[in-house]
């Protein structure tokens, strides 16, 4: 049973120092950042960041071809069978 009891202990939370340390950093980040937005550094990083818009006129596609016509059909007359021709003999 000693495995079990080093998992319990693991699965643990940590102690409540730690605890207290990572709220003090998060709310501190957020402090931080709200100042950042508030003074106005967040406009001078987007125009720093923005750069300038490259615009060009594209003229349109021709149209593609227009799709060959098809090909014509010739009816082929069924041909009809003569007889041979009878042979006379004297």
């Amino acid at each position: 049973m000693p495995a079990r009891a080093e998992i319990l202990r693991r699965l643990e939370p940590p102690a409540s120092g730690n605890r207290g340390t990572g709220i003090a950093v998060v709310v501190g980040l957020h402090v931080l950042m709200g100042w950042g937005l508030s003074s106005g550094l967040a406009t001078k990083a987007v125009e720093i960041i923005k750069k300038p818009i490259e615009m060009a006129l594209l003229t349109e596609a021709p149209p593609p071809p227009p799709p060959p016509p098809p090909p014509k059909v010739v009816k082929i007359e069924p041909v009809q069978k003569v007889p041979p021709p009878r042979c006379h003999r004297s």
